[in-house]
């Protein structure tokens, strides 16, 4: 009997299950892999997570290597015994046997080992049609990659430089720029404390690149726009940190005639004749060690359902049945830095949706490093940013501060804005020895209880979000109005699809003014609800929040910090301290538009 990890729902890495399955016989054009290895990407974990559809139940990984162990009727391309490995298969790769279509296959040199094969046939192939079919790169061209110490990232420096080509990388860290000059990299930017844009600017005498490589997505898009050279191609292959914004026609002919295109593995290797020429080239290189491929980690198959390394010192006690867990043997400073740390707690934060931590004494520079691992930071229109390290807002109350009331309220930050928050980083500086709790709520669960008459009721409505109704709601007309045109009204699904989890959320709270599609002949008759009416349905929903079930609360210490999804959750900062000093610094990270 096989075995093989499966989700049958979609979800945090915890719906991922180790079952038996049957495998059976192959069928005419198809054979039997014994997989020897296969491939964990980071593209897996969206089909897990519901941001790529997948009919349930569902096997993971698309990647493998292995021996052919039966045939079936018409296979003429492989024999029993033969080397193979794979990519883009339909999922199914994380089985210790799996059935694939022969014309799937590609034939694995002797030379090459299983485990290199599972290691780098995407990635390797990624780097391939990347340098040999999306533009006509020539020998003195200059490119700029993102994520140039990643796994597609290595690859493809090392073969930019047997072509001649000069790659500009950006990597997090002075470890990773060290990694990435090693394997080839002419040019590293550490975007963590370097303007990027100014960079390439200067190191291209002012005229950008013709050519980005982004594979990040969501908080690089604008960056890799503003390094193209006039008529650049912006080649969007990854969405690491969130689906790439939508494109606005203009803003490519205002900075340029630029392009820009979303290419997929699949579509470059669908014709088994480039197919095989493009992997050609790839084992060539890697038979001859031109191209060198290193293997951070190796995990039992069984093990993939948990993808924290074995040799974590992070300890989890979660807070309630429904929300939040208190991380500790976790130097957030290093988490920055880290990469598996990252992933770890980036894993952590979609299965929680709150993290709270100790005794975390960092910098306001590691502070702000650490919120831009999951993204590109955002600044507050009404509080600003520390001037010398912009993104991180600083919530100060002292003795002499008036009593303010925007923070006590059941809310999500910023959904005022066309794009909310994906998150936030908060930080405690100082507190009171009692008071100042901040309170945080579930609101897919809060979704989930819901009666299933009103979850019909909502599931097409949009409200509309102010934030002149709220900051500006004290400031003098003039200047309301004027914050108003800064920041119009923004309008929301009423219940959005959280995109990495796939899970869907109550998205109303305290900024969320009215319904705006709610009249029409189903809901109201001559001018008047049927009910519940409109503002009668609003207040219900946001009420949700404050349902204890759905709660947890922290009480601050000196240096403890909280992060949290804010696509998910809503919190309450209680304000029963005052008059007290309590200092609290806030890094808040760009997200996208809800659908």
């Amino acid at each position: 009997m096989a075995n093989a990890i499966r989700f049958h729902e979609i979800g945090t890495p915890s719906v991922m299950r180790w079952e038996e399955i049957e495998v059976g016989r192959p069928g005419a054009g198809e054979v039997r892999v014994r997989h020897e290895a296969v491939g964990l990407n980071f593209a897996d974990t969206y089909f897990r997570s519901g941001l790529y559809p997948a009919q349930l139940p569902a096997g993971m990984g698309v990647e493998g290597a292995g021996v052919v162990e039966e045939i079936g009727e018409g296979v003429v391309d492989f024999a029993v015994g033969d080397r193979v490995t794979y990519t883009g298969s339909p999922l199914g790769a994380y089985a210790t046997e799996r059935i694939m279509a022969s014309s799937d296959l590609i034939a694995l040199p002797d030379g090459i080992a299983f485990d290199t094969a599972a290691a780098m046939t995407m990635r390797g192939l990624t780097a391939a049609y990347l340098l040999r079919r999306i533009y006509p790169l020539k020998a003195g061209d200059t490119v700029l990659l993102h994520a140039a110490a990643g796994g597609v990232g290595l690859i493809f420096t090392q073969w930019a430089k047997l072509l001649g080509i000069k790659v500009i990388g950006t990597v997090s860290s002075d470890e990773k720029a060290s990694v990435a000059r090693a394997h080839g990299c002419d040019e590293v930017v550490i975007y963590t404390r370097e303007d990027v844009v100014a960079r390439v600017k200067e190191i291209t005498g002012g005229v950008g690149v013709p050519v980005v490589y982004d594979s990040i997505g969501q908080s690089t898009f604008d960056i890799s726009l503003d390094c193209l050279a006039r008529r650049g191609l912006l080649v969007c292959f990854g969405t690491a940190s969130g689906p790439t914004p939508p494109i606005q026609a203009m803003q490519l002919a205002v900075k340029g005639s630029l392009f820009v295109t979303r290419p997929a593995l699949a579509d470059y290797i669908a014709d088994p004749a480039e197919r095989a020429e493009l992997a050609g080239e790839l084992f060539s290189h890697v038979e001859s060690g031109r191209i060198k491929i290193e293997i951070n980690q190796r995990y039992p198959l069984e093990d993939a359902k948990n993808p924290l390394p074995s040799t974590s010192t992070i300890h989890v006690e979660k807070f309630t049945c429904s929300i939040g867990a208190e991380l500790s043997g976790v130097d957030l400073g290093e988490v920055a830095r880290d990469d598996a740390l990252f992933a770890e707690i980036k894993a952590l934060l979609l299965e929680h949706k709150g993290l709270f931590f100790r005794d975390q004494n960092f910098s306001k520079a590691e502070h702000v490093e650490l919120a831009q691992r999951f993204g590109e930071l955002e600044d507050h229109p009404a509080l600003g940013s520390d001037p010398d390290h912009p993104g991180l807002v600083r919530i100060y109350k002292d003795l002499d501060s008036p009593p303010e009331h925007f923070e006590n309220a059941y809310h999500c930050d910023a959904t005022w804005r066309v794009n909310p928050p994906m998150g936030c980083v908060l930080r405690c500086v100082e507190t009171p020895p009692v008071g100042g709790d901040t309170i945080w709520v579930n609101m897919a669960l809060a979704y989930e209880n819901l009666p299933a008459r009103v979850k019909e009721q909502i599931k097409d409505l949009r409200a509309r979000h102010s934030i002149e109704s709220t900051f500006g709601a004290r400031m003098p007309i003039e200047r309301r109005h004027q914050l108003k045109e800064r920041f119009p009204d923004a309008e929301h699904p009423v219940v959005r699809t959280h995109p990495e989890t796939g899970e869907k959320i109550l998205f109303v709270n305290s900024f969320a003014t009215h319904l705006v599609n709610y009249h029409t002949p189903e809901n109201v008759r001559y001018g008047i609800d049927y009910a519940p009416g409109a503002g009668n349905l609003l207040t219900y929903l946001a009420s949700q929040a404050q349902i204890p079930e759905y709660q947890v609360r922290w009480r601050w210490t000196e240096n403890s910090v909280a992060i949290w999804d804010n696509r998910s959750t809503q919190h309450y900062a209680v304000q029963d301290y005052w008059p007290a000093v309590r200092k609290m610094e806030r890094a808040g990270i760009i997200g996208d538009a809800p659908f």
